[in-house]
């Protein structure tokens, strides 16, 4: 039995590789495939004229999920690949394996969709937690909401708003959840009416 452990430093990552080791492998492996099922049985899949049960559907929704950090809920990078084909290395910090609050809405919109409704809600709340004062998002960010490119996108802005919009008008916000997030509705509305219809990088 071979166990990997992660940590802020080699005695925490060893503690936990140690910890691994004393629950046991049939352990692990049980409670991994346990939670995951339980998580797919709450899915509504999407119909797919190519597959009827909903597989692909399924696969997609894991997809998103997997994405997400375990220390910063409802934070979902983008993608685990470097984009960009050549142009870029494993020696760019930077990229899809960041958060991009446009893909934010995007995975959120596909939780909606399998009527997955508190996969979408940790990711409004990581929206509320990383807006700037001014009510703009970066145009990306590390998962602890860290800018790490300079630009700003108004897409980045106006997409949560639609989110929000699209989670109200679907019934999967109460009208206490209407008014707390209708707070980073009005500072994004705001940004775009005095910073838009467009910036440098749009």
């Amino acid at each position: 039995v071979l166990a990997v452990g992660f940590g802020h430093d080699s005695t925490e990552a060893g503690h936990h590789a140690w910890a691994s080791i004393i629950d046991g492998f049939d352990y692990a492996k049980k409670r991994y495939i346990n939670e995951w099922m339980e998580w797919q049985n709450s899915l509504t899949p999407q119909e797919e004229s190519q597959d009827s049960s909903g597989k692909l559907s399924r696969i997609s929704a894991a997809v998103l999920r997997i994405h997400e950090s375990k220390s910063f809920v409802g934070g979902t990078i983008a993608s685990m690949s470097i984009p960009w084909g050549f142009s870029k290395g494993d020696d760019d910090i930077g990229g899809y394996h960041l958060v991009w609050p446009r893909d934010l809405v995007q995975i959120a919109g596909g939780f909606l969709s399998m009527h997955s409704n508190d996969d979408a809600f940790r990711v409004i709340n990581y929206l509320m937690v990383t807006q700037e004062s001014d009510g703009h998002w970066p145009q990306n960010m590390w998962l602890s909401g860290k800018r790490n490119m300079m630009g700003i996108q108004i897409d980045q802005v106006a997409l949560p708003i639609l989110l929000i919009n699209l989670c109200s008008t679907n019934g999967a916000l109460d009208l206490h959840m209407i008014h707390t997030y209708w707070k980073i509705v009005k500072k994004a509305v705001a940004y775009i009416i005095k910073n838009g219809p467009a910036t440098s990088q749009d």
